[in-house]
């Protein structure tokens, strides 16, 4: 049974979000029914404050001070948005001549001291932050993908260095370029350090951008993605993926001035494609197969590791030898590595398609036999349309 626990504050309703130990609960509890920022006293509390984390955030005004609110507003629950550094105000006229502010914000990150200069809504506050809390090198982890790949930070472009940390002096050399060409940049692009000898990192370095399969990548190599399409990263991959100073601010000067063309997946074309009733499609052949007047295509979109697809194999090739001598095309292909240029992005595995002779296609969604399937060649991809199966990734 699903327990669901509700905080009323001041007549709002506000979810648990919090973990399931005690320790957690009376943390969340705390934060939740206290004030929406620490509230410092002195001078020498927003000293010891602000050197205590990273990175803090603290606002500076007067009592009455309308920013004040806005502030306030911009702090409360702000940990619920993935981010968890501290903020805090203080209305102390030492501290605010010390720091040089008055009714205004300052978010200390190691020796930078950045002041806020926008209007004191609470989406623009929080955007500040959490642009501005970001450092010239971030490490990659679940906790700071968090942070990268939402907004705001996502409308950002990302450079992605993946690199083996088990190698000290590869780690060391790949850093020391990453600083010197990331402050050249840092206002376009967010740096990304990947350990890729990290186990939970593998299977996010295959989906942010790397294919030994098809690419022969070694490490340290890098790319860049932007985040801002909804269904995925959009990749930009250099010629030359070698991790040096000069090889890598070419690439990113060629990049900010829009003179680097997407990366899509190609996987070589196998010798045996067409040896088999199903055939064999890359990125290389799909549209000579699909994109045929004289034949139409079924074609089965999948990725390697998904269960339903090894179960769908059997039947799929049945369907290759029922139809060899037809005007029937049975392919499949691996989408995790090949992607079409101007084709719609496979999402679900195992998808299948029917790209009829006009072009036009035809998605099917029933039962995945040899049966079914037939039915909806049958009926040129009208039996089997029904509401679609949830996502099986």
């Amino acid at each position: 049974m699903m327990m669901l626990i509700l905080v009323v504050r001041s007549g709002e309703i506000v979810p648990y979000t919090g973990g399931r130990m005690a320790p957690e609960m009376l943390d969340w509890l705390e934060k939740k029914i206290g004030p929406p920022a620490k509230v410092l006293e002195s001078l020498e509390e927003v000293e010891k404050f602000t050197t205590a984390s990273d990175v803090a955030v603290v606002g500076f005004f007067t009592k009455d001070s309308e920013e004040k609110v806005g502030w306030l507003s911009a702090c409360l629950d702000y940990d619920d948005y993935g981010v968890h550094y501290p903020v805090a105000v203080t209305t102390d006229s030492a501290a605010a001549e010390k720091f040089g502010v008055s009714n205004g914000v300052v978010l200390f990150r190691g020796e930078e001291q950045i002041k806020y200069t926008g209007d004191y809504t609470v989406q623009d506050l929080r955007d500040f932050m959490t642009e501005q809390a970001i450092p010239l090198i971030v490490e990659f982890n679940h906790e700071t993908a968090q942070q990268i790949f939402k907004p705001p930070n996502n409308q950002k472009s990302h450079l992605l260095v993946f690199h083996e940390g088990k190698e000290e002096q590869q780690t060391k050399e790949v850093k020391g370029v990453m600083e010197k060409v990331g402050v050249e940049f840092k206002d376009q692009v967010i740096f990304v350090s990947v350990d890729v000898d990290v186990e939970d990192h593998r299977r996010m370095v295959e989906f942010l951008g790397i294919r030994h399969r098809i690419n022969n990548d070694t490490y340290p190599t890098f790319r860049v993605i932007t985040m801002k399409d909804s269904l995925g990263p959009v990749r930009f991959r250099p010629k030359d993926t070698t991790v040096e100073e000069d090889n890598l601010r070419t690439f990113l000067q060629q990049y900010t001035q829009g003179k680097v063309a997407k990366d899509y997946f190609v996987e070589p074309l196998p010798k045996d494609w067409n040896d088999k009733d199903v055939k064999y499609l890359t990125a290389m052949n799909v549209k000579e197969i699909t994109e045929n007047p004289e034949t139409q295509a079924l074609v089965m979109y999948y990725a390697p590791w998904c269960g339903h697809c090894k179960t769908l194999i059997p039947v799929w090739d049945a369907l290759g030898a029922k139809y060899s001598n037809s005007d029937t095309v049975l392919a499949k292909m691996d989408s995790t590595v090949n992607e079409v240029e101007g084709s719609e992005k496979i999402n679900s595995f195992p998808t299948i398609r029917l790209h009829r002779k006009d072009g036009t296609q035809a998605e099917y969604n029933g039962e995945r036999t040899v049966e079914g399937i037939t039915k909806f060649l049958d009926s040129d991809g009208v039996y089997g349309m029904a509401a679609p199966d949830h996502d099986e990734l």
